[in-house]
């Protein structure tokens, strides 16, 4: 699916939502009081905020939400990007992890680390995998990462300013257009997700974050030598259903 017809598809759903909630769907309202012990009045969509898609207002104040829209037996979903300059200053990160997640995503030149990489790897390419690099400075990105990691999750799921307190993840059937919407506070999201796995190199060459996160160079258009986090939504989905 294009980034542009995902987008379209985010909008919609939280449209969706918006709807939901000023309408007074019942069953939706009873989901949101159950996870925050508060009546929702009214909500709105959000415009220019990196996480908030939506706030929904109750009787004392209002929620800041994150709407997560997939389809069923997708496999990972979008959570957050940034460039590994960003991304290292926001998590404490050091100065050999920015070096090494620069060269995985082409932030910097392979070409200019060439003493990162590993014996036999051609550092005139755009980009290597982590799989690439030595293994000291491989394990020295990875054991920083895992000290950080709390800091990292709270950031993937909730944003720098750490605004969000609600998730709704929306899940599409589309062979029958049957949508299912699931509520989630902050604190169920990252129990989940930020487990104690520890982080690692994948077989493919990313790594991977605590229960079914992956971080990989983003690709494509648009700022493709960004670090992007993906999750897997419909695992916490499937689970609250049991």
């Amino acid at each position: 699916m294009s980034g542009s017809k995902t987008a379209k598809d985010g909008f919609q759903n939280e449209h969706d939502i918006v709807l939901l909630i000023n309408e007074k769907c019942e069953n939706f309202q009873k989901k949101i009081k159950e996870k925050t012990n508060t009546n929702p009045v009214s909500a709105h969509k959000v415009v220019g905020s990196p996480k908030t898609d939506l706030k929904i207002y109750h009787d004392t104040g209002c929620h800041n939400v994150s709407a997560k829209k997939f389809d069923k037996g997708a496999s990972f979903n979008h959570l957050a990007r940034t460039n590994p300059e960003k991304f290292c200053k926001q998590n404490n990160l050091n100065k050999t992890t920015y070096e090494v997640l620069s060269i995985f995503t082409g932030h910097i030149s392979p070409s200019q680390r060439k003493h990162m990489l590993k014996d036999g790897v051609n550092p005139n390419v755009k980009r290597v995998l982590m799989s690439d690099i030595k293994d000291k400075y491989a394990t020295a990105t990875l054991k920083d990462l895992q000290v950080n990691k709390n800091k990292i999750a709270l950031w993937a799921f909730s944003g720098a300013n750490d605004e969000i307190d609600l998730f709704v993840f929306s899940q599409l059937d589309k062979q029958s257009g049957d949508k299912k919407h699931r509520c989630f506070s902050k604190e169920e999201v990252l129990k989940y997700y930020n487990t104690e796995i520890p982080i690692h190199i994948t077989k493919r060459g990313s790594i991977g974050f605590g229960n079914n996160i992956t971080i990989q160079r983003k690709g494509g258009t648009g700022s493709p030598t960004n670090i992007q986090l993906k999750f897997k939504p419909h695992l916490i989905f499937e689970k609250a259903r049991q």
